[in-house]
This record gives C-alpha cells, structure tokens and sequence, in this order.
C-alpha cells in the first residue's frame, strides 16, 4: 500500500500528528511496534492534560486511538525496522509481532518443546480487564507458556503442498 506520510509510533504524538496529517488531505499509515498510547498507558493518573482534570493514561490513549482511527490507517503490534530511500520514495522493511511469534513457536517445536501463545489480551483489551477484574492501570501483553509436554503427542501428518494449491486455467479466449 502506498502513502503519502509514515508515522512512526502511535503515543500522543503519533496520534495527533495522524489526524492533522489527514484531515490535512495526506494519506497517512502510523505504525507502532506495541498496541499504541507509549508511555502514557502505563501513567496511573494524568491531570495536566486540556479537557480532564483527571484521567488514567490508558483511558486517555484509548480515546486519542479511537479519535485518530476515524482519519488514518494504523499498524499496531508492527515494528519498523528499516527504512530505504529511492528516488521519490521510501520503502519501510516492517517486521509483525505475530509472524516473530510465529517464528518463535516454530523453533520451540524444532526443540521438542511445548508452547502455546496467549494473546488475547493485546486484541480484547476490554473483555481481559473486565473478565478478570484488572485495575484501569492494566496494560495489555500477550506471553507464551513453554515446556516439555507430558506424554508424546501425534503429529497429523502433512498434506501436500499440490493438493492445497488451487489451479486456475485461463479460459480459452485469454491465451
């Protein structure tokens, strides 16, 4: 996808320069490589901010992501790792915290390890709070659990690669 401004980081700042990027007419992407909010989601209390006398960080965050997710496009959980220049442009090489999961589960499972990755918590923030009754302060992480399992477990076998690739022949008038 192509844009116009990249935002890198996604706390008050990233936030506010994404909604007056976009309401500016500039297509804008922010990417933040956490769940956004920076370091005010884990202020217990901000009382110096225009228009509330007293909020939690977090609760803060989430109305500036709310807010600013109406005008620009945000990549949460997707860290930038390079940036490349060419001519008129530039490339941004941007690395998932779910596909570094994925990689990590697999080198787990090369060791004969166990695990599995809970991460709930960073994509229902709300429904993890309330179900388990978490102060406001909570900020939301996912975690693996690993070890060795307790008896062998069966691996289903492979299917082959040919018999999940759909094969699409071109109708006889586009050859």
């Amino acid at each position: 996808m192509e844009y116009e401004l990249a935002i890198i980081g996604s706390g008050p700042a990233g936030f506010s320069a994404a909604i007056y990027a976009v309401r500016a007419g500039i297509k804008t992407v922010v990417f933040d490589k956490g769940i956004g909010g920076g370091l005010a989601n884990v202020s217990p209390k901000i009382e110096n901010y225009p228009g509330f006398e007293s909020i939690s960080g977090m609760d803060l965050m989430e109305k500036m992501k709310k807010h600013a997710n109406k005008y620009a496009d945000f990549k949460f959980n997707e860290e930038v790792k390079a940036i490349e220049k060419s001519e008129n442009e530039f490339i941004l090489g941007v690395q998932s915290i779910s596909c570094s999961a994925i990689y990590f589960l697999l080198a787990l499972e090369m060791k004969k390890l166990a695990a599995c990755w809970y991460c709930a918590p960073l994509f229902a923030k709300e429904i993890i709070k309330e179900t388990l009754q978490l102060p406001e302060t909570y900020v939301p992480m996912a975690f693996f659990t690993v070890g060795y399992p307790l008896k062998a477990v069966k691996v289903p076998p492979r299917i082959e690669l040919k018999n999940i690739i759909f094969k699409f022949e071109a109708n006889e008038g586009e050859k």
